[in-house]
């Protein structure tokens, strides 16, 4: 059963929005590979297989009928006068059984939900995987995004390095803005190599999701540019339901009442029945013996066990409400949150850097005319740069709501449209 996890990717809405790269190498891996590594290898969800073969094996044991039982009595022998020796002995063998009745029907519902249960949670914990996989993918894909980022900025303060030694060299610029532009380059440098650390890390982070303690990959392959048509937030809201965790809570409402039943069912008292054969030595005869047994129930023996499973069902009862609350507020801000960041996304990239690329290039120009000192020339650059690390944040910021609100309504929520690749 547990078989029928391992390979049910449910992350198909992320596969959709950070698309693999049609130029993958060997190098390189997918998010649908990370995804398919996870489930198949994670350490947590390997465990989650062992923990669901012990309630399958305490399952089997349950379906089990106890025993009969052979009893042998000897009476009757070794005392004084006519009973001296064993000529007066009598040997009764028997066979006796325990009508559990109920109770072992009553055991085995127990299992069974145990067992619906823990692949309720089995299923939980995939989903948990597979989407701290996803977040972990994207930290690399985004880290990826940051090193070209930074390396376009590199490229730009060797640009400006470039332009203001001609001025210079024509004695048109003073050489303190040469050195300021070169300690700029330097800062830029070293925030391009932090970046390359970062990167090298979160490879590690991503690899040991499926257990891995080496990389075999350098980079992953995906896009960050496509923003999410998304439904209705009264359609989406509808859809909590299909969340594990409900799922979970009504699995444990079915564990709670097989064992209300089992305590039940064992309240009432089992009868034992045994027949077997009686040998009398004196006489030489043989005899049929029965005996019947029927305990005295003058009391409930389960009356505690009955009223704390009761208490349970009521507490997820309880649980069930807190959760669909919860879950609703959750939803609600996540996709407030959501179509802001794709309002972020598009006002960066239709309105916001094409002014300040327009600006820096006006700058640059007017910097050579000698119109514009290199410190405003170095402000339209910063704003342009800032405002391409602003467009980064606001796009992996819509996919982190993507992937939370599709583990909230447990179904993908959004169809994704694949807009024209767009660049930093």
């Amino acid at each position: 059963m547990w078989e029928h996890f391992r390979y049910r990717v449910c992350m198909t809405l992320i596969l959709t929005l950070i698309t693999t790269a049609s130029n993958a190498d060997q190098s390189s891996i997918s998010l649908n590979q990370a995804i398919v590594k996870t489930i198949q290898q994670n350490p947590e969800l390997v465990s989650f297989g062992y923990q669901i073969q012990v309630q399958e094996g305490l399952l089997q044991q349950a379906a089990l009928s106890q025993n009969p039982e052979l009893k042998i009595e000897f009476e009757n022998f070794l005392g004084t006068g006519d009973f001296n020796g064993v000529d007066a002995l009598e040997t009764t063998f028997s066979i006796g059984w325990v009508f559990e009745r109920a109770v072992q029907k009553q055991r085995v519902n127990v299992a069974q939900a145990s067992v619906s249960l823990f692949n309720t949670q089995a299923k939980i914990a995939q989903m948990d995987a597979a989407a701290e996989t996803a977040r972990r993918f994207l930290e690399c894909l985004s880290n990826q995004e940051r090193l070209r980022l930074a390396n376009q900025s590199v490229e730009l303060a060797e640009k400006t390095i470039v332009a203001i030694q001609k001025r210079v060299n024509a004695s048109k610029a003073p050489k303190a803005e040469l050195a300021r532009a070169q300690a700029d380059l330097v800062v830029k440098q070293l925030a391009q190599e932090d970046v390359q650390h970062e990167i090298k890390v979160a490879n590690r982070k991503l690899a040991a999701q499926w257990g891995e303690n080496s990389l075999k990959f350098d980079r992953v392959s995906g896009s960050l540019y496509v923003l999410p048509k998304t439904e209705p937030f009264k359609d989406l809201k509808e859809r909590i339901e299909l969340n594990p965790t409900f799922e979970r809570l009504v699995s444990q409402r079915r564990v709670n009442e097989a064992e209300l039943r089992l305590a039940e069912a064992m309240n009432k008292p089992q009868w034992q029945l045994s027949t077997g054969v009686r040998r009398f030595e004196e006489q030489n005869d043989q005899a049929l013996v029965i005996d019947f047994t029927v305990p005295l129930n003058f009391k409930n023996r389960n009356q505690g066990k009955i009223a704390a499973t009761n208490a349970k069902i009521a507490q997820v009862d309880a649980d069930t409400k807190v959760t669909s609350a919860l879950l609703s507020t959750q939803l609600f801000e996540l996709y407030e949150e959501l179509q802001h960041s794709i309002h972020q996304t598009i006002a960066y990239k239709d309105v916001i850097i094409p002014a300040f690329t327009q600006a820096a290039q006006d700058s640059q120009y007017a910097y050579e005319s000698g119109r514009y000192s290199y410190l405003e020339w170095q402000a339209v650059q910063s704003n342009l740069l800032n405002a391409k690390k602003e467009y980064l944040n606001a796009l992996i910021h819509v996919h982190l709501y993507v992937i939370e609100i599709e583990r909230i309504t447990g179904v993908e929520v959004v169809d994704a449209t694949h807009l024209t690749r767009n660049t930093l």
